[in-house]
């Protein structure tokens, strides 16, 4: 259950208990949603009410005034259902589209999208006022911000959305006439998956193709290398389902062909587990990675496509999106140097946001909350550190050390010991070493 989004407002200082008294009484007496009442009575601005919508909902959150969306976009869902729903998209890239939604938590509107567009949904927040004056101006044909006729306080036409004119769209435009493919020059990534049947693996296929890949399935007995050399897949993704060292073997004849390291190799493990077991493997046998099975697809798909599609993945809203967190980030260390730690920790955690895999906001909001006496949410965010980056010194020895003051001696050994295998530079590993062996005396 969320907490009321008046306590996220309270909390972050933009409104009174008074004023969400009142309009808490609004919504009583004539319905509608929070935020779009508070911005109507002018007690919020749009930005402050999507960020913090975007940290109750832990989802990425933008302002209508910033939206500016490309034509094939908009002709991807039919205006009926934009209606409906209360939706919009904005940016699409080869396998997803960007979907600004009055309520991004709405599982059957996901899939109804998902349905219609053929592509992976990422929902983001608006507010519902300024995103149904954007749709209803734009069925319209006119542009919702312009002079003329002046609508009533209560209609959502009133809401003044960005200053740039829309592009109504042409004619003949229609969405059976849009696809997505033509956008786009480069073809689906492919991946080959090496494995015996199983559920977990039907599962993970039917996500990465609806993520957009080309997954090329191989039994066990099939000759490899040659369907490697003709398909030139982006990775090879082994399932421990098969004997280990039939995998090992596997990804060490892939490494050693001139023609086929360039191949990601990538195993699917319910058999390995811990730093220590990952770290074994990728050195002796040469594998690109070990995803641990949670049980849940979703999870290892998602660290997959991370992997497949690495730094080089050419959407521009994530990379937008990745943009503005970096410059949170760079506020939350200003904050941090000025001795605000509350400004701070709010910034590192809509950074987090807004590119949840970068490891270093966690260590940050670690440090605080640690400093504050918060020691579990402390440990909790160096865990989540380590865990995106397993080779993070500096979370490593952090938590290392508090849990030694918080008794937890055993896992303290541990830590250390991670830290000792991927520190590099002669004076600290001694040191490491020299603490770990009176640790553990």
């Amino acid at each position: 259950m969320l907490d009321p989004i008046g306590e996220h407002l309270q909390a972050a200082g933009l409104m009174s208990a008074e004023e969400v008294a009142d309009i808490l009484d609004v919504q009583r007496a004539e319905g509608g949603r929070f935020c779009s009442i508070a911005l109507r009575r002018g007690l919020c601005t749009e930005r402050d009410l999507v960020r913090t919508l975007a940290r109750q909902l832990n989802v990425p959150g933008i302002c209508i005034a910033d939206v500016d969306m490309e034509r094939g976009a908009r002709a991807l869902v039919p205006a009926e259902l934009r209606e409906r729903l209360g939706v919009q998209p904005d940016r699409i890239s080869a396998r997803s589209v960007t979907m600004l939604m009055r309520d991004p938590l709405d599982e059957a509107a996901v899939t109804e999208l998902r349905e219609c567009t053929q592509l992976v949904v990422r929902p983001a927040v608006v507010l519902e006022g300024p995103l149904m004056a954007l749709i209803r101006g734009e069925r319209l044909g006119r542009d919702p911000g312009e002079d003329g006729a002046v609508e009533p306080p209560g209609s959502p036409l009133a809401w003044p959305v960005s200053a740039r004119p829309l592009t109504a769209p042409l004619p003949n435009q229609s969405v059976q006439s849009f696809s997505p493919a033509s956008t786009v020059e480069s073809p689906a990534p492919k991946i080959v998956v090496v494995g015996e049947d199983c559920a977990f693996r039907d599962d993970l296929v039917e996500r990465l193709q609806s993520d957009g890949y080309a997954v090329i399935q191989s039994p066990p007995t099939a000759p490899l290398l040659e369907r490697l050399h003709r398909h030139r897949p982006a990775a090879l993704l082994l399932d421990d389902v098969l004997p280990a060292a039939r995998s090992l073997d596997i990804c060490q004849r892939v490494k050693s062909h001139s023609d086929l390291r360039q191949i990601r190799v990538i195993l699917l493990t319910t058999r390995f587990r811990g730093w220590r077991a990952r770290a074994d493997l990728m050195k002796m046998y040469g594998l690109d990675e070990v995803i641990e099975v949670t049980g849940e697809p979703a999870v290892a798909a998602n660290q997959l496509s991370r992997l497949v599609m690495g730094p080089s993945s050419s959407d521009p809203h994530q990379d937008a999106l990745e943009a503005a967190a970096h410059r949170l980030f760079e506020d939350g260390l200003v904050a941090l140097r000025t001795q605000r730690p509350d400004a701070a920790q709010r910034a590192f955690e809509e950074s987090v946001l807004m590119d949840p895999q970068n490891p270093r906001p966690h260590y940050y909001s670690a440090r605080i909350h640690d400093q504050a006496g918060r020691t579990f949410d402390a440990l909790a965010a160096y865990e989540e550190a380590v865990r995106l980056e397993p080779t993070y010194l500096r979370a490593l020895k952090a938590m290392a050390l508090l849990q030694e003051r918080t008794g937890f001696e055993h896992q303290a050994a541990g830590t250390w010991e991670q830290a000792l295998s991927v520190c590099r530079d002669t004076t600290t590993r001694r040191a490491i070493r020299g603490h770990l062996l009176r640790l553990l005396r």
